[in-house]
């Protein structure tokens, strides 16, 4: 044996005794002191969270808990540190409740939002979570590279087809165990911080080394290249540069730091209202905002009100009710003046709020789904595990909006999701939308389609509708999910006003609304209970 391959076993020897000697082996496993530490720390957060939560078998049962606490004590001496969190993270989102989870112990400068107060950092160092220099846009289309670090600008936009190891897809697939969520809107909100996150992509075979991630995109050409990056050290700042225009002159992109604001945009004129946070300011209470919105409600002439909840993760639900009784009480409360904005990252109290403007008001919901439902799990405590510190968040309190509202998210009357097109360009679809119904509602042309299609909301239930009106004081309506149509009942058309009854569902049930060329929106229902409906013409 040759003298060189002798001191490269010898060296090979000393680093293993090196790590040996800090009860560490190849692989970076935990210190064999630790185990123990770990299974006190894990028996605490299988008891606790049992005993916290108002029913915590409410999606999981006792034995498949019990089974995944018991399959993660067993691995301990395998695993190393984070790794450990990110599997206790998958056994907590496993409760299938968007406020039951792990609180991802992030590193410093790592700037996602994990709650509304502030969560001490573990005893352990090497729980500290780690970044990549990135962030990804999801829509129905794909994944894509939203923000990067400075010097990579020309990935910015890019289609993102494979992530490590894995597809993207596989990689999403591989991770999505780990999110905690109410429904899967919420998991779509969540997606783009655990993509990002070395310890959480090592744990699930994701990547192979923890400091490095690489990714393939699709160029500008249509084919497919490489992108490697490095793990961001803790503390260190990422100079960002953004696939977004930058634009200012969007309602939605600026004071993202405040709580609330309102301005008057547009022509006709639209009072944009932004609910970022359930909670008050340091300059103005959300009851003196509600004071100050009436005020320009009544002094200002406006054709209709936004109230933006797209951003809005919570906070205090029992400080939005002078807000609502505001939107309540105002003139702009009425089906096609009155606008509520809702998104993945609607979630919480702004979902309790959003449930209150549906339930209360004439609103018509514009956007993508929510990320909450509405029967839903809250009011999370905070849980501290006694040797690591890490921070368990686990539901106290069952908020209910009716006892068979079953719906995984509230759903918007018009669809307006932004994709990454749309991002690209600056485009808000949502308002976009918005400011369509508002100038056809108050345009010149009171001419009324022959057919429209849409939907209407009765309580929490959706139905799809669909209005023909082959001639003057002739129409027919059908609802698709009943199989049920019958011919329109009292039809008056006036210019840009349509009213009619129809039969044949227990009771008559009555339709007023307003049209332009493209949008028809109005009410529906009893005289004591009326429901919104929006239709398009059909072309």
């Amino acid at each position: 044996m040759s003298k060189t391959r002798n001191r490269a076993i010898l060296l090979r020897i000393a680093i293993l005794g090196t790590l040996l000697a800090y009860g560490l082996d190849a692989h970076g496993q935990i210190p064999t002191d630790w185990v123990t530490r770990w299974e006190e720390d894990l028996e605490f957060a299988r008891t606790e969270a049992v005993e916290q939560h108002p029913n915590l078998f409410h999606s999981t049962d006792r034995e498949t808990w019990n089974a995944a606490f018991d399959d993660l004590i067993a691995r301990l001496p395998q695993l190393d540190h984070s790794a450990i969190a990110v599997e206790l993270s998958a056994i907590m989102a496993s409760v299938g409740d968007g406020h039951t989870r792990l609180t991802l112990p992030l590193g410093p400068s790592v700037d996602f939002m994990q709650g509304h107060s502030a969560t001490p950092d573990p005893n352990v160092d090497e729980l500290l979570f780690h970044q990549f220099p990135i962030r990804f846009f999801i829509d129905d289309s794909g994944v894509y590279i939203r923000r990067i670090e400075r010097g990579r600008d020309a990935f910015l936009g890019r289609r993102v087809v494979g992530i490590g190891r894995r597809s993207a897809n596989d990689a999403i697939a591989a991770i999505s165990p780990t999110i905690r969520r109410d429904n899967r809107m919420q998991l779509l909100h969540h997606l783009p911080m655990h993509l990002v996150l070395s310890e959480i992509l090592a744990a699930r075979d994701v990547i192979a080394d923890p400091d490095r991630l690489r990714l393939r995109v699709i160029s500008n050409d249509g084919m497919e290249e490489s992108i490697e990056l490095r793990a961001v050290p803790h503390g260190q700042e990422v100079d960002w540069v953004d696939a977004g225009t930058g634009d200012e002159s969007s309602s939605r992109s600026r004071n993202k730091d405040k709580n609330f604001w309102l301005e008057q945009v547009g022509d006709p004129a639209i009072l944009y209202v932004q609910f970022n946070e359930v909670y008050d300011s340091d300059e103005e209470s959300i009851a003196d905002f509600a004071t100050r919105l009436s005020e320009k409600i009544e002094h200002q002439s406006a054709e209709a009100l936004v109230v933006d909840l797209r951003r809005n993760r919570g906070g205090d639900g029992g400080l939005s009710r002078p807000l609502l009784h505001a939107i309540l009480c105002s003139q702009l409360n009425d089906a096609g003046r009155l606008f509520i904005l809702v998104g993945r990252t609607t979630f919480s109290a702004a979902m309790l709020f959003a449930l209150d403007i549906e339930r209360h008001t004439d609103a018509i919901f514009v956007g993508e789904p929510t990320g909450s439902i509405p029967n839903s799990y809250g009011d999370s405590r905070k849980l501290r595990l006694p040797h690591s510190g890490l921070t368990l968040r686990v539901s106290t309190r069952y908020w209910q909006s009716h006892p068979t509202d079953d719906r995984p998210w509230i759903a918007p009357h018009v669809s307006a999701p932004t994709t990454m097109a749309d991002y690209l360009a600056g485009r808000d679809p949502a308002m976009d939308a918005v400011r369509a119904i508002v100038s056809d509602l108050s345009g010149a042309n009171g001419e009324l389609a022959e057919q429209w299609d849409g939907v209407a909301t009765v309580g929490s239930n959706t139905f799809s509708l669909l209005l023909d009106f082959p001639s003057a004081g002739d129409g027919r309506a059908t609802i698709k999910e009943l199989d049920f149509a019958t011919p329109l009942l009292d039809l008056q058309v006036g210019k840009r006003r349509v009213a009619f009854a129809i039969e044949g569902l227990g009771r008559p049930i009555q339709f007023e609304g307003g049209h332009g060329e493209r949008w028809m929106v109005g009410l529906l229902g009893e005289p004591s209970r009326r429901y919104p409906f929006v239709l398009q013409a059909v072309p």
